[in-house]
């Protein structure tokens, strides 16, 4: 509030007494009220207090939903092993009066059963490992002898997948205090991950070294420090996401096929590591020799002691294990045949080329289907290519997902590539949806399976699509007018036929033309020339050289402006009797009388 007083003067500067007066007030800005100050203080306040609320809440429920999740596994899990106790005691029972042909589905079935048994075991350890009720529990034992066996007990599955492995250690021998059980889940886990993102015959390499120095920061003080490496050539973890890739349930690689897992493992090996004392760290991607940047390599430090005081552990390795450093060379192996001069004898049973990544899902599909058919086998979509072009099955049944290549990009490839177009390609996948049916019938897939399998539905489709292999090359063999359009099924086999016709038509009147000179024009190997001819017409080359020359034969003698001896001559078949014969098994009849009777009047 203000007052203003204002006094006047006259001329001679004489002041008059009374002034006048103004009083006013000033209104303060807004934001300087004391009741707008009050009322954002409050709002400030309620606001920061909501959020903590909020923030809290949330934490409380995600808190809450990881442990309903772990709750609601490790239940299922505890209600699991009690069916899996009892299917696994008959199998082992079942196992050792049961016949040969008896033995391999039954140890499928008990492998399989015993590997769902190790994920319940492991889930419900690592709830243990969460409530803090699993203990570090120490026996003194060999540690390298104890370690050698767990990682050779791995040897079937980088021998499957043709992975060349190194094992180096610093010691033959070092009796010590450790926990086996937590051991063998760290090794294990990590080896299992390393061979499970490697692609085939990439590079696994294990080191074991005991030394009395730590390149991390280990709570425990012990008299000497295990550090374990396991490093791998495979597909990497992203910089942005290796923080996460110890969390539970987290997957790097979640969405690629042939990396199935329950997102416990590294968790697990992690809780594991800090339960023992130790650390684990995670490069990726490392340095290899070449200078390049790959793979991904897990390093674990633990400590272990000299001192007794602990129980003895006697133990005998299942494997067979070697002091000093070993190295497993995988030579590559290729199911492909060597290339064939001469024309193949075709088995009188059609031929089908299993692609799949599951080697047990692999194994039933064969034996399953071996009874009607030959089967062949292949582990990815890179595999089945080569096998196919080397090959040419009758048809492939192909997993969706997989690594190296998919079963997409595979079947793609199949019906671009000339050699492989007219093959059926029948598609199989876990993921049922539209949308995957629909990349697939895209890519040119003849039917697509979810899993599990309908093994009828599928047999009855395999049926299907050979039958109707078989009606178009008979359908080929009765025309005399040879339409490719007609005989094949894709725009490949049609470009593939139309250019082998026009092979024969240029040398139609060459006698010396045969099965060398026919592959050489069309730039292919005999045997490939072979397999294709007789996948798309139902017969070998020199026959269908044969049946296009009588077949333009026929064409001539029925316009009834050419005689047979001219005939022959267009058609290069100069031996009369011969060609007499053989148009006679194709047409029933004399030329002479066909072209009476064929002939315009």
């Amino acid at each position: 509030s203000y007052r203003l007083e204002v006094r006047a003067r006259d001329a001679d500067w004489n002041e008059d007494p009374t002034p006048a007066v103004v009083e006013f007030a000033v209104v303060p800005f807004l934001w300087k009220r004391p009741w707008f100050l009050a009322t954002t203080l409050f709002a400030v306040v309620s606001i920061v207090t909501l959020s903590i609320l909020l923030v809290r809440t949330r934490v409380r429920h995600i808190i809450a939903l990881e442990e309903f999740k772990i709750d609601f596994f490790t239940n299922i899990s505890h209600e699991l092993r009690t069916p899996l106790t009892v299917m696994i005691g008959p199998l082992e029972r079942l196992l050792k009066t049961a016949s040969k042909a008896q033995k391999e589905s039954l140890e499928m079935v008990h492998r399989n059963a015993r590997k769902m048994q190790g994920l319940v075991n492991q889930l419900l350890e690592f709830r243990k490992v969460e409530l803090g009720k699993l203990k570090y529990d120490p026996v003194k034992s060999d540690l390298i002898l104890f370690l050698k066996d767990v990682v050779y007990s791995h040897a079937s599955l980088w021998e499957e997948k043709r992975q060349r492995f190194r094992l180096t250690t610093s010691d033959d021998k070092l009796v010590c205090c450790f926990d086996p059980d937590k051991l063998q889940h760290i090794t294990s886990n990590l080896l299992s991950n390393a061979i499970k993102y490697t692609p085939q015959k990439g590079e696994i390499e294990v080191a074991i070294s005991v030394g009395e120095n730590s390149q991390m920061e280990i709570p425990v003080t012990s008299d000497l420090v295990l550090k374990l490496s396991v490093s791998d050539s495979g597909v990497g973890i992203s910089r942005d996401r290796q923080e996460l890739i110890f969390k539970p349930f987290y997957r790097e690689h979640a969405s690629e096929r042939g990396h199935e897992g329950s997102g416990i493992g590294l968790a697990y090996t992690h809780d594991l590591v800090e339960l023992w004392g130790g650390g684990i760290r995670l490069e990726s991607p490392i340095r290899v020799e070449n200078g390049l940047s790959e793979g991904s390599r897990f390093t674990v430090e633990l400590p272990v002691s000299l001192s007794d005081g602990v129980p003895e552990m006697e133990y005998a390795p299942e494997y067979e294990v070697e002091g000093g450093n070993v190295e497993e060379g995988n030579a590559p192996r290729s199911n492909a045949p060597e290339p064939l001069d001469e024309p193949i004898v075709e088995n009188e049973r059609p031929s089908i080329l299993i692609v799949e990544d599951n080697s047990d899902v692999r194994t039933f599909l064969s034996r399953e289907l071996s009874e009607k058919y030959e089967v062949l086998e292949s582990t990815n979509g890179l595999e089945g290519l080569e096998e196919a072009t080397g090959c040419t099955p009758d048809l492939v049944v192909t997993d969706l997902m997989m690594p190296e290549m998919d079963g997409l990009e595979l079947c793609s490839r199949l019906k671009t590539q000339e050699q492989t177009s007219h093959i059926p390609v029948l598609m199989l996948t876990a993921r049922g949806s539209d949308e995957y049916r629909l990349k697939g019938i895209e890519n040119g897939a003849d039917d697509y399976f979810a899993k599990p399998v309908n093994l009828e539905l599928l047999i009855a489709r395999i049926e299907n699509l050979l039958e109707t292999r078989r009606v178009l090359r008979e359908r080929f063999t009765r025309q005399i007018i040879v339409q490719p359009e007609e005989v094949t099924v894709t725009s490949t086999d049609e470009a593939f036929l139309k250019r082998a016709m026009a092979v024969v038509e240029d040398h139609m009147a060459d006698e010396e033309f045969d099965v060398e000179t026919f592959s050489r024009e069309m730039n292919m190997s005999r045997a490939s020339l072979y397999r294709k001819i007789m996948a798309v017409t139902g017969h070998p080359p020199s026959q269908f050289t044969k049946m296009m020359r009588l077949k333009r034969a026929a064409q001539l003698l029925g316009t009834g402006n050419m005689t047979v001896g001219e005939t022959l001559v267009h058609i290069g078949i100069f031996n009369t009797s011969y060609f007499s014969k053989i148009f006679r098994q194709e047409y029933g009849c004399s030329p002479s009388e066909y072209r009476k009777r064929e002939s315009p009047v």
